[in-house]
């Protein structure tokens, strides 16, 4: 899935109609703007095949903000999978809070010599380093 950008414009409703149909379609644009119900798209540009993996630099550090949520660390794997060997999780979190299955994947990227450290942040904006 590659994701895009729909701009909707009109009322509430129209927005919805218009939204609901640019979903359920089969387009390939990435960029599409609804003005009332008349559908406009920018111009398609070359993009890269979703089966392509691009190459980190795998001496670089990589910074996931809200890394030990779901997606923080799926992405972390997408970045291990990519080349990064060096990830810093930033969370308001910690490693002890989470579900056995989310340290579970942690660990992985562990065990695939990826190394992890997680940094934890207050929610009133104070970070402190373990």
């Amino acid at each position: 899935m590659w994701g895009g950008i729909v701009d909707l414009s009109g009322d509430a409703l129209t927005q919805a109609q218009m939204l609901l149909t640019e979903l359920a379609s089969a387009a390939a644009e990435d960029v599409v703007k609804y003005v009332g119900a008349e559908r406009s798209v920018r111009l398609q540009v070359d993009r890269p095949s979703q089966n392509t993996v691009s190459r980190l630099n795998p001496e670089a550090s990589y910074l996931v903000t809200g890394g030990l949520g779901g997606l923080g660390i799926y992405v972390a794997e997408a970045l291990a999978l990519a080349g990064s060997r060096h990830i810093v999780l930033m969370s308001r979190g910690n490693l002890e809070s989470l579900p056995a299955e989310a340290r579970e994947r942690i660990t992985k990227l562990q065990e695939k010599k990826v190394s992890t450290f997680v940094l934890p942040m207050w929610t009133r904006g104070l970070m402190r380093l373990h």
